[in-house]
């Protein structure tokens, strides 16, 4: 894009002789940054995008986008907010393309999820997809602007931690294909109960575009709120027929027999999983290279996505077969003789803490399961962590290790055999002295209690089982 286009997006001055600058790709963060990119210069509460200009000027970007005067020879774009300018960047560049793009939010699974549709789509063109976890109001934006004409999918991860986040996303993402995998208790601080989350998910909807495929999950009990959304959505204000308009739905399942669904599930002793797709296609067996039944669910729901854009049945069969776990999502080490340790570090909500229990529960031997503090639940804190720990309980944990401050309720609902620690050192110490044969450990927690420091001290070296078919992360 030409910088004088860009000033002309973001209504900004632009000094003439900068006009005719090209800038070929946009990066926030110069250990990345690329010859000839913009650079954004972001400002948050433990950074500063500003004092990395020289760093970028060193790596030869074409230009900077900043939001207060600053000492430099780079031409520059001075906005008022670099964050939302980005936004509208991504808005406009996105508009360029007419291919298949799908959406996916939800409170867990997306990062999965994401990357089982990707798998998808790749057996059939080039396909942009979210890095790892790039689905906030940086990421979305950074990710759509990586769009090029090879690209014939994409399939953007959105995220949220408060109101009006997803509906300004899905502004700049305008997705054909819209995809709701669940909604559960996380960031209540921001939605204040699950409804308030139900309700922000449902803000995907907003940019759906007409004639668009909306996905809903028929096993969460929202989806009756999510299809009086899309209702409303596509029927106020408008004077044309709301029909021609209206959304399609699809509906995916684990048991009930709806647009995509499962049958004869087998959850398989190598840590793999097979089961029936059902589609209106027609039927294949898949045999999924990944852990616990909530893949099967995301898995179900990629097939929808994809069946939603035309993907053949045998591609669909083909990608969810080569897919490999995101890392810190169920990655699987062994670290002993028939010791195996289940990384799932990355987050943690109520909903996957549950998910995580369950398949910790169908592995052999003794379970140990390793808690850290689940953050953002605001008044349910408590309830939802001591919850957490009779689930444990009662799925069959023979011990319950926690570390923070809340996960302390996570081991009084537990009862004997849970220990609580405010010291990593010190639970990694126990735990070592715990490990026998046969054993599996499974480790998770919220992003900012830093769960993978266990994970490192158990297992310097990772080899992940069963071994990668195929990385697309």
């Amino acid at each position: 894009m030409k910088l004088s286009i860009a000033a002309n997006l973001l209504n900004v001055d632009l000094s003439p002789s900068f006009g005719s600058i090209v800038f070929t790709g946009v990066s926030s963060d110069t250990r990345t940054i690329q010859p000839n990119d913009l650079f954004v210069a972001i400002s948050g509460p433990h950074f500063d995008g500003h004092h990395f200009i020289a760093q970028a000027a060193e790596k030869k970007a074409a230009a900077i986008m900043i939001d207060r005067a600053c000492d430099t020879t780079l031409p520059y774009l001075r906005v008022d907010n670099t964050i939302k300018a980005m936004g509208i960047l991504a808005a406009a560049h996105r508009a360029q393309f007419n291919i298949p793009i799908i959406g996916v939010t939800g409170s867990c699974g997306k990062t999965s999820t994401r990357a089982l549709i990707a798998s998808i789509l790749s057996e059939c063109a080039p396909t942009l997809f979210s890095e790892s976890s790039f689905n906030n109001h940086i990421g979305v934006p950074l990710t759509v602007l990586r769009l090029n004409a090879q690209h014939q999918y994409a399939v953007i991860e959105i995220g949220a931690n408060h109101f009006g986040e997803i509906a300004d996303l899905t502004h700049i993402v305008k997705p054909d294909v819209a995809l709701i995998i669940n909604a559960a208790e996380a960031h209540l601080d921001g939605f204040g109960d699950v409804a308030g989350v139900c309700k922000a998910k449902g803000e995907i909807f907003q940019g759906l575009a007409p004639n668009g495929i909306a996905i809903l999950n028929a096993d969460d009990p929202h989806l009756t709120d999510w299809e009086a959304m899309i209702a409303a959505q596509f029927s106020l204000g408008s004077t044309e027929n709301v029909e021609a308009k209206k959304p399609t739905i699809l509906r995916f399942s684990l048991s009930k027999p709806v647009d995509v669904y499962a049958q004869e599930i087998s959850l398989n002793t190598d840590n793999t999983s097979q089961f029936i797709l059902v589609t209106p296609q027609g039927k294949t067996r898949i045999h999924l290279p990944l852990l616990g039944r909530h893949n099967i669910s995301n898995a179900l729901a990629a097939a929808a996505a994809a069946f939603a854009v035309h993907i053949p049945l045998n591609a669909i069969q083909a990608g969810l077969e080569k897919v490999s776990a995101v890392q810190k999502r169920l990655n699987i080490h062994e670290i002993g003789d028939d010791i195996y340790l289940i990384d799932d570090s990355y987050n943690a909500n109520p909903l996957s803490v549950m998910a995580a229990i369950d398949t910790l529960a169908t592995q052999s031997g003794k379970k140990i399961l390793v808690l850290g503090d689940m953050k953002e639940l605001g008044e349910q804190t408590e309830a939802a962590h001591f919850q957490i720990g009779e689930k444990a309980k009662q799925a069959g944990v023979d011990l319950l290790l926690t570390y923070g401050d809340a996960s302390q309720f996570c081991a009084n609902g537990f009862g004997d055999q849970a220990k609580h620690f405010t010291d990593q050192a010190a639970l990694i110490a126990l735990l070592k002295t715990r490990l026998v044969s046969p054993m599996n450990i499974l480790i998770k927690g919220s992003r900012s209690m830093e769960m993978e420091k266990i994970v490192a001290a158990l297992n310097p070296i990772p080899q992940f089982l069963p071994p990668t078919i195929k990385n697309i992360i």
